[in-house]
């Protein structure tokens, strides 16, 4: 898999690395990602970026994708906003939560267990910088998240990324 930014920094990966697809027989999986506490109290227009590489079922009913600010979808994957099988930048504009400290929570549900042969969901570089901050002159925050995970589940480190098992 090669990165966006070419770089050697790890990258967020749900699914079966040795496998390569994201399939639990004929039962649904799903997993989370957290970034915890971000203190938007200084800035006047923050966006969420990161990137993102899908290969899963395009459809909008199944194998969906959601960020959710302080306990709000504030995006979510769709035929129209994903492309398959391409890194992509995704940008999220955080106006509405000035002013806080919110949680970041990356959510990835496969809705059935059916055409689950894909490579899964890879994340990677995430930041949050004021938005007129686009040319990138300015040096943005750069978060590391951690797996939302239950007590039972584990995060695997890989040479080049994390993966979530499941």
């Amino acid at each position: 898999m090669h990165k966006p930014d070419g770089g050697t920094s790890y990258t967020i990966h749900y699914g079966d690395l040795s496998e390569r697809h994201f399939m639990t027989g004929r039962k649904p999986n799903s997993g989370s990602l957290l970034i915890p506490a971000i203190d938007l109290t200084k800035y006047k227009k923050p966006v969420f970026r990161f990137w993102l590489y899908m290969d899963t079922e395009q459809r909008d009913k199944s194998d969906l994708l959601s960020v959710l600010a302080g306990k709000k979808v504030v995006w979510s994957k769709n035929i129209q906003n994903v492309v398959m099988k391409q890194w992509q930048r995704i940008e999220i504009d955080l106006t509405k939560f000035v002013g806080k400290k919110i949680d970041i929570l990356i959510d990835f549900d496969t809705v059935d267990g059916l055409n689950n042969k894909g490579a899964g969901v890879y994340l990677d570089n995430f930041t949050v910088s004021e938005y007129s901050d686009l040319d990138n002159k300015s040096k943005p925050h750069i978060f590391k998240p951690r797996p939302a995970i239950e007590d039972d589940d584990t995060v695997i480190k890989g040479e080049k990324e994390l993966t979530l098992k499941f």
